[in-house]
């Protein structure tokens, strides 16, 4: 018994009251998608879709089905179906919306190709005049991106949100927050050793919300963010989009968060066994690119000198690599030059050496489908396809160099992906990085649970 798999595409409008799924998956041609959620900066998806219109069916005004479908008011669903057994399990592997649409007809052979982005593209383009608050809102640095994209309104202060498309909708679309793990419990204004859960927002500089969220919340953790999935909320004439984004505080671990654990392990190897996840090309390097042994932060509004944190060790062996954070929202009136150090040094502190580690992992759909083979590994296959739970989890890929004799495991995480479909196979790399540098020490846990090797929170 092995999984069977099928990819499902749909274009999903909001008409009047309803919503309406159109299939587009007997139409495929092919699809693309990459994901990515680097640290301190919002993450993105991307990807382009083709369509056979080869029936002129999606010709506008060419008499066809769709030829009067909605592609700017549409967002685009990709979703894997995998059964075990008889038992169905679904995975939400990504939602996008059409930047643009290409129409081809070489008299051969029509197609429709359709440029993709995740909804918050629109954040990046809105321009928000600068705002200057009466009064500092402290806060959690995901309720902050709350208050920057859906819009803040408080004792005179007022934010105004993101003029996202409403998408066929009569009502605003709306941003939502999914948390991967937890913070802390923090005053506000905060100490200093508890600085990088919350933030004190002053003012906004003009610019667009995801500059934002890019130069003044997620470097103040620093945190992670990215796109993870999408829902209509109301009903009837009350209808709207809500986008929402999976969030990941300083620790960079996921955890159990409202009673869900959301811990995920991956395992890839170039011979594996039931449960885990083939190998069928890797790249192992030296991270050098990743490397920081410089930093410079500077707070909000702060008149004193910016903070300059080195690691002389670092730099002795490899040279200067900084990374400089002109903005950021300390959660204090006046902030002090020892939280301004609390941040500089979590990327000094966490990203000063190089490692020779497994960076990129190609396998196909169809080469898992034969290791999964009853109803939890059926979960942990679609978990890895979701877009929410592949993201950020720990994963280890074992692999036997030519010439070695014996094999080597590389504790990683997945921080992208690239995934290239046709009707025929679907192709999947995964991005890594070093667990070691990227996730924070988790008591009891034989995989990131190490002391003097694992980082502290």
């Amino acid at each position: 018994m092995s999984a069977t798999t099928s990819w499902k595409v749909q274009g999903v409008v909001i008409n009047g009251s309803s919503v309406v799924y159109t299939d587009l998956q007997d139409r495929t041609l092919g699809f693309q998608i990459r994901q990515e959620a680097p640290v301190g900066r919002m993450g993105s998806s991307r990807g382009t879709l083709q369509l056979d219109n080869n029936d002129n069916a999606l010709t506008p005004e060419g008499g066809g089905s769709l030829q009067a479908y909605e592609w700017f008011n549409a967002v685009f669903l990709f979703k894997l179906t995998s059964v075990v057994g008889g038992a169905t399990l679904e995975s939400d592997v990504c939602f996008m919306v059409c930047t643009n649409i290409a129409f081809n007809d070489d008299g051969g052979e029509a197609t429709v190709t359709l440029s993709l982005s995740d909804p918050f593209i629109y954040a990046a383009r809105d321009q928000v005049t600068g705002v200057t608050l009466g009064t500092i809102r402290y806060a959690a640095l995901d309720q902050l991106m709350l208050d920057v994209v859906n819009g803040y309104s408080s004792g005179g202060d007022t934010i105004t949100g993101v003029s996202f498309p409403r998408v066929g909708a009569s009502n605003d679309s709306e941003m939502s927050i999914e948390r991967g793990n937890n913070d802390i419990t923090v005053a506000a204004p905060a100490a200093d050793n508890d600085i990088g859960y919350t933030g004190g927002l002053k003012s906004l500089e003009t610019g667009t919300a995801r500059d934002f969220i890019n130069n003044q919340i997620l470097p103040t953790g620093p945190g992670t963010a990215f796109p993870a999935n999408v829902a209509t909320t109301g009903s009837g004439g009350s209808l709207k989009w809500n986008f929402n984004a999976y969030y990941i505080n300083r620790k960079l671990t996921k955890e159990t968060v409202d009673g869900q654990d959301k811990f995920e392990r991956y395992v890839f190897k170039a011979s594996p066994s039931a449960g885990e996840f083939p190998i069928m090309r890797a790249s192992t390097q030296f991270n050098s690119s990743e490397l920081v042994n410089q930093s410079t932060v500077q707070a909000q509004g702060d008149a004193g000198d910016p903070v300059i944190s080195n690691n002389t060790t670092s730099q002795q062996g490899n040279g200067v690599r900084s990374v400089t954070y002109n903005n950021v929202i300390i959660p204090q009136a006046d902030p002090s030059q020892t939280a301004k150090t609390n941040i500089g040094e979590w990327w000094t502190k966490r990203y000063n050496n190089v490692s020779f580690i497994t960076q990129r992992i190609t396998t196909s759909v169809e080469a898992i489908e034969p290791y999964v083979t009853d109803a939890s590994q059926n979960t942990t296959f679609t978990d890895l396809l979701s877009g929410d739970a592949c993201l950020w989890s720990y994963a280890e890929a074992t692999i036997t160099p030519k010439g070695a004799s014996s094999a080597k495991t590389y504790k990683c995480v997945i921080v992208g992906r690239n995934i290239h479909a046709t009707p025929s196979n679907t192709m999947i790399e995964f991005d890594l990085v070093n667990a070691v540098d990227n996730q924070s020490l988790k008591l009891n846990s034989s995989y990131i649970g190490i002391l003097n090797t694992n980082r502290l929170g």
